[in-house]
């Protein structure tokens, strides 16, 4: 088995929805035999309130560049909604000595552009 695979994968879900951790977007992955899911980074999330007895949304400072890295997989995948991936197929770079939650997919068919998920 090499260190470093590329592999062909089907984009199997994308959803954006809230999480036990807050608002995120979860991208699954479905290869010949393997599956995988990546997480973004919160969105936002929710936090009690004491004074006012009453839940509030906070919005952590890396959701800036969560928001960009969305905006960069809509434009990976040449799309303008989230749902419009389901089903697309890419290659995938996976690092086989690593249980990294980065993941590299390829787009060779329109200008060999690459996407980074997880940094």
């Amino acid at each position: 088995m090499k260190d470093i695979e590329v592999l062909n994968a089907k984009v199997k879900d994308v959803v954006f929805r809230i999480e036990d951790y807050g608002l995120m977007v979860t991208l699954t992955l479905e290869g010949d035999g393997w599956g995988v899911c990546y997480s973004s980074g919160t969105l936002a999330y929710t936090e009690y309130n004491r004074e006012t007895e009453k839940e509030d949304i906070v919005v952590p400072s890396q959701a800036t560049h969560i928001i960009s890295k969305i905006y960069e997989l809509l434009n990976f995948f040449n799309v303008n909604a989230l749902e419009a991936i389901k089903g697309k197929y890419v290659r995938v770079e996976i690092n086989n000595n690593s249980w990294s939650s980065v993941v590299k997919l390829i787009d060779i068919l329109n200008g060999r552009k690459t996407f980074k998920w997880g940094e």
